[in-house]
């Protein structure tokens, strides 16, 4: 990224994971609204340390519904994580304190 020549909008700091992350992407392919394939991709992380963890083989399936169900949970309990509006968090240290209350 070449450094910034106070021209212009400054560049966005470039993101490092932290090196311990493992994050694992499953991917739905769908035909007419029915899904006829899961693809299970490793993003970050050794993909059969991964699935080690999760106590699963490779050819396991791995679900999202928890996942979601979870994320819905807050959505519709806590309207800092709906869309920004007027309950939108300005700062990440508001939108922790929310969460927090939430967990609470």
């Amino acid at each position: 990224m070449p450094q910034y020549k106070g021209i212009g909008r400054k560049p966005l700091p470039k993101l490092i994971p932290v090196e311990d992350l493992k994050y694992i992407k499953a991917c739905k392919k769908k035909v007419k609204g029915h899904v006829v394939e899961t693809i299970q991709r490793s993003i970050f992380g050794d993909p059969e340390e991964i699935f080690e963890m999760l106590g699963m083989d490779s050819d396991d399936f791995i679900g999202t519904s928890y996942v979601e169900r979870t994320n819905l949970t807050i959505r519709a309990f806590l309207a800092k994580f709906v869309r920004k509006g007027m309950n939108f968090s300005k700062t990440i240290n508001m939108h922790q304190r929310a969460f927090d209350f939430f967990q609470a």
